[in-house]
């Protein structure tokens, strides 16, 4: 999918929903559409579920968005199993080698976000695909790549 693709998706799925769909993107991606769209009215309205598997995000591409919902951190890039002491995010009861998705915000934004979510999945439009939303773009998030490697 191109950008100029996405932004018609995007729109699409605010026009049918009523809530602008979660942007997954990497570093690399985040960067290019800041390079090619800047402080753009529709790429800045979704949330960005930043997939960036450092310890840190230290290096966040300025334009689009101001920052993101969701970082996708990777303990396996980070961490070992011999000292889990090391990793920053680990969940009881899991391996060491997985990714963890950190929400930035408090527990409180969280929990108001998930209940707007499920809000709306419940209502008889989202449910039942009304009106002409196919299943299969009813997805809350979608993959982008740049330009050259969309095959667009």
């Amino acid at each position: 999918m191109s950008f100029a693709e996405a932004r018609v998706f995007i729109k699409r799925i605010k026009e049918k929903t009523g809530r602008y769909p979660v942007v997954y993107a990497n570093n690399v991606v985040t960067k290019a559409i800041a390079d090619q769209y800047g402080e753009d009215d529709v790429f800045a309205k979704t949330h960005l579920w930043y997939a960036r598997f450092k310890k840190g995000v230290t290096d966040f591409p300025a334009g689009t968005w101001k920052t993101y919902t969701l970082w996708q951190f990777s303990c396996e890039m980070n961490c070992n199993a011999a000292d889990r002491s090391n990793c920053l995010y680990t969940v009881p009861g899991t391996e060491y080698d997985m990714d963890v998705d950190v929400f930035n915000g408090t527990v409180e934004e969280l929990k108001s976000e998930v209940a707007a979510w499920v809000q709306q999945c419940q209502s008889p439009t989202v449910r039942e695909g009304k009106p002409g939303i196919p299943t299969s773009i009813r997805r809350s998030h979608f993959n982008l790549l740049p330009p050259s490697r969309s095959g667009f």
